[in-house]
């Protein structure tokens, strides 16, 4: 289909190329060869007379032109996805598609795991992509590159992207902090005061260079602070580290409560005042009207509402 002369079918081209914002990653997106997006970018340039894509250094980049119809060229295929879409008559069991949801990977542990478990009886030809969460993941819901993003609200509303009249959003589950040792740890018999834990050897989770997670912000604040002996990236890890030894570290309970007996740990309360965790999923209101992503969303809810109560 054509419309004052260019090629409809373009569209796709070039949603997926100023999303992946590379020729190769774009023709893997639609399923066509390399050769045949070079193609669609060659024709999509001299159409709108903009390169569209510009080397910087080892990488490409969007052009001041691209940047500005990215948004409403997904915003369009979407309209356009949704209007030959069957409303009514929407079946999960015989839809195949692909999902993206951004979260860490704690939660998708305690979360993600039991989503795609349920994904898959329900509707066994939608896949489920587990992507990392990174500082820009409500740039990326707003961009189309994944479909949810799961984090915490707090985190979420000091993304520069987010705008409360341009996210949908609900609320998952809570979770706490709390400090975790091994079971034969004799200075975890009883609850740790702050000063006791400042005495102890602590692992410290680092999940990014770009977000300072919030034990730290607190440990910061405090001045005084246990003396770290490692670093590492996920809780696991920390976790892994600690089991059989005088160390401890601190992380979400039921991230704790799940490796309890595998890794023969005790919890006690965090000896810091920290916040709880509410795990939040974000998406663009411009899936609301796409019935595969709204069932994708109460299905989310669904497995949320079922996680196990958090330990007294």
């Amino acid at each position: 289909m054509h419309f004052e002369g260019l090629d409809l079918n373009l569209l796709v081209a070039l949603d997926a190329l100023l999303s992946e914002k590379n020729v190769t990653r774009a023709a893997d997106r639609v399923c066509v060869s390399q050769p045949a997006m070079s193609a669609s970018l060659q024709k999509l340039r001299l159409h709108l007379a903009d390169p569209l894509l510009i080397r910087v250094g080892r990488s490409m980049e969007l052009t001041p032109r691209a940047k500005s119809i990215a948004g409403s060229v997904k915003d369009l295929l979407s309209r356009v996805r949704n209007l030959l879409a069957d409303q009514q008559n929407f079946d999960p069991a015989a839809t195949s598609r692909v999902c993206r949801i951004a979260m860490t990977s704690y939660c998708a542990e305690v979360f993600g795991v039991s989503l795609v478990h349920r994904l898959h009886q329900r509707a066994p030809n939608i896949g489920c992509q587990l992507e990392e969460l990174t500082a820009d993941t409500i740039s990326r819901v707003y961009e189309g590159n994944v479909d949810f993003c799961v984090t915490l609200s707090d985190r979420a509303a000091l993304d520069p992207s987010y705008t409360e009249d341009v996210s949908c959003e609900h609320f998952l589950f809570s979770d706490r902090f709390v400090l975790v040792g091994d079971r034969d740890n004799p200075d975890l018999s009883r609850p740790m005061t702050y000063d006791d834990f400042c005495g102890q050897p602590y692992v410290d989770v680092r999940i990014s260079r770009d977000v300072v997670g919030l034990v730290e912000q607190e440990l910061r604040r405090r001045g005084r602070r246990p003396s770290t002996i490692a670093w590492v990236s996920t809780f696991h890890a920390a976790m892994a580290m600690i089991s059989n030894s005088r160390l401890v570290t601190i992380v979400p309970a039921r991230l704790a409560s799940l490796y309890a007996d595998h890794l023969r740990l005790i919890s006690r309360p965090a000896p810091l005042s920290l916040p709880d965790l509410h795990e939040t999923a974000y998406w663009h209101p411009r899936s609301e009207a796409d019935p595969g992503h709204l069932w994708i969303a109460s299905l989310m809810r669904e497995v949320a509402e079922e996680l196990p109560p958090m330990d007294c």
